[in-house]
């Protein structure tokens, strides 16, 4: 990605199950976490959540001008703003079968990072935050 080119499917999938490895041990030893990663499609959410009961996937939403806005103000990121288109056309909302909700996150990073805690904590998802 800092080259520019955009990660395939072959490229996400042992870094996918690294981090469901992770998610197995928080559990495992009882410790509520928070992972984020662009987990854009629903078979990558899939591998996230596969034997993870406790996974529940927080959406995050914004007009794609805000977002390249956003990106735009990185400093030292690996993934360049050019990147952002075909990071859109992959990305596949929700399914009714997946656990979780969508956060419109149009405030201040650390105003939607409240509203996610207290979601999770209503839908008992996490003790603190």
């Amino acid at each position: 990605m800092a080259k520019g080119i955009a990660l395939t499917d072959g490229d996400r999938w042992s870094w996918l199950d690294s981090i469901a490895a992770w998610i197995g041990v928080q559990e495992s030893i009882g410790t509520d976490c928070i992972v984020t990663c662009s987990a854009l499609r629903q078979a990558y959410r899939d591998v996230l959540r596969r034997n993870h009961l406790s996974v529940c996937f927080v959406h995050l939403v914004a007009p794609p001008e805000v977002i390249a806005l956003r990106l735009s103000h990185r400093i030292g990121h690996f993934m360049p703003s050019s990147l952002l288109p075909s990071q859109l056309e992959l990305l596949e909302s929700l399914g009714p079968s997946e656990p979780g909700f969508t956060v419109t996150t149009a405030e201040l990073p650390e105003d939607t990072a409240d509203r996610i805690c207290v979601m999770l904590r209503e839908h008992g998802r996490l003790a603190e935050c």
